[in-house]
């Protein structure tokens, strides 16, 4: 809420008749208080001079006002309590800064081109004589009554999400760190013990590989969901790509007594796409496949070539219940608990949103349970 009282700067006018008439004409037309009052965004009505001449009661709240009165014809900046408004020659608008404010920029936007706009805005306001931030996502819609122009501004504070990503980032990148000083001392000790004499350090070696695939993979799931995830295109040969996973799922699972072996009808194909992010759907793929394998069983990989396709299948000799198969990509759905489920519902996302690839699955108690991850032979 913006600090009442206490301006350096110059304070705009209260509300004038002209500004009275242009609420009393949005009033009475196309916006009902009591549907705008319903909404929890900050929504507001401006004039071509971007004055306030409706509000809604978030608003209201926001800005400290307990009444619409209040804030008639005066801009957002000087409603918000921004310092940059409290400083220009004339109030909100007229500073330096507000040239790159987010929200001046899309209501002249909007102003200027008759289209919506959004943009984001990072504002620093006055709260009980403190300097804080809001991170403010601003939407604004032109629109007329009367044969005079208005716009309405939505106002949306982002400022979790913003921070959330800051934090992950962060949090990844620390994370990633130690995790990688830790694994060059466990490289240096497996080079002692060249001859695999000491047991113990090679398997340390393997649960720290692990952790760093595990790692990397939550940071690109999250990268993936929030649309920032980057997609590299390269040449890769399938065939070695199934190969090396086969090897590295042997290895991990030698304890467990399943097997993880290549499937005999494999071929050699090669295609384009983001090797990493391909390598991510199909480990979780035969992650999926091990954990519903019992002690002793088999999981096969194969590729091959499907007109303009490659086909990855995942093989396990169980068979789901229909009731799982129904909810199997659904985020967060899982047979194991709660706080599980990504796996399925990352292969979808990475497959079909990023890599223009698809991922499907056959499940019948005779044939047992087969996913399947086609790709294009050229990245789309």
């Amino acid at each position: 809420m913006a600090e009442p009282g206490g301006s350096t700067g110059p304070q705009p006018p209260r509300a004038a008749r002209k500004v009275i008439a242009q609420l009393d004409a949005v009033q009475s037309d196309r916006l009902p208080s009591e549907a705008l009052d319903a909404v929890p965004d900050l929504v507001a009505v401006l004039n071509p001079e971007r004055e306030v001449v409706f509000a809604n009661r978030a608003f209201l709240s926001f800005t400290g006002a307990s009444d619409i009165m209040q804030v008639c014809g005066i801009r957002p900046g000087d409603l918000f309590g921004c310092v940059n408004a409290r400083s220009a020659p004339t109030g909100c608008g007229s500073g330096e800064a507000c040239e790159a404010c987010g929200t001046a920029g899309a209501i002249d936007e909007s102003l200027r081109t008759g289209s919506p706009a959004t943009r984001e805005c990072s504002l620093t306001i006055w709260v009980q004589g403190r300097r804080t931030a809001r991170d403010l996502s601003t939407h604004s819609v032109p629109f007329e009554i009367a044969g005079s122009l208005y716009v309405m501004v939505v106002f949306r504070d982002v400022g979790q999400r913003v921070r959330r990503l800051v934090l992950e980032r962060i949090f990844f990148h620390d994370l990633l760190n130690t995790v990688s000083s830790f694994k060059i001392y466990l490289d240096l000790l497996k080079a002692k013990f060249g001859d695999r004499e000491n047991d113990l350090v090679w398997r340390m070696d393997a649960i720290c590989s692990s952790l760093v695939e595990e790692i990397l993979g939550q940071r690109t799931l999250i990268a993936a969901e929030n649309g920032t995830l980057s997609v590299q295109h390269n040449l890769v040969d399938a065939s070695d790509l199934a190969s090396r996973l086969v090897r590295q799922f042997e290895a991990k699972e030698t304890a467990s007594g399943r097997t993880v072996a290549l499937a005999p009808f494999s071929e050699v194909v090669t295609l384009v796409t983001d090797d990493s992010l391909a390598r991510r759907v199909l480990s979780n793929m035969l992650k999926n496949a091990l954990e519903a394998s019992p002690e002793g069983s088999t999981v096969t990989l194969g590729v091959r070539a499907a007109g303009e396709r490659v086909e990855f299948r995942v093989h396990n000799a169980g068979a789901m219940p229909e009731d799982v198969q129904r909810r199997v990509f659904k985020r967060s759905f899982s047979t194991k608990g709660e706080g599980r489920g990504l796996g399925t519902w990352s292969m979808k996302l990475l497959a079909e949103d990023y890599l223009g690839g698809a991922v499907w699955f056959s499940s019948t108690p005779a044939d047992g349970t087969t996913f399947f991850f086609g790709l294009p032979l050229r990245s789309p």
